[in-house]
C-alpha cells in the first residue's frame, strides 16, 4: 500500500501536468515547479539562487529546434 503522503504527491503532480503550457517542455515545467514549491528547507539551501538562466536557455533551444524542424519539413515538401 502506498502511504497517503505519497498518494497526495502523485495526485498533485498529475494535476500540475494538466496545466503545463503547451509551448513549454516537461523538463522546463518541472524546473519551474521545483523553484515554486521546494521539497524541503534543505532543498532551498542546495538549490542555485536562480534557476532561470538554465530554464531560459532550455526554452530558447526548444524554440530554435521547433523552428528548424518546421524549416526542414517545408524543404522536404
Amino acid at each position: 500500500m502506498v502511504p497517503a503522503g505519497q498518494q497526495i504527491r502523485i495526485a498533485i503532480a498529475l494535476a500540475a501536468l494538466r496545466h503545463k503550457p503547451s509551448e513549454q517542455s516537461i523538463q522546463a515545467y518541472i524546473l519551474d515547479l521545483q523553484a515554486a514549491f521546494p521539497s524541503s528547507p534543505a532543498a532551498d539551501r542546495r538549490r542555485v539562487s536562480s534557476p532561470n538562466p538554465w530554464r531560459d536557455r532550455v526554452l530558447a533551444l526548444e524554440k530554435d529546434l521547433k523552428e528548424l524542424q518546421e524549416q526542414c519539413d517545408k524543404e522536404k515538401i
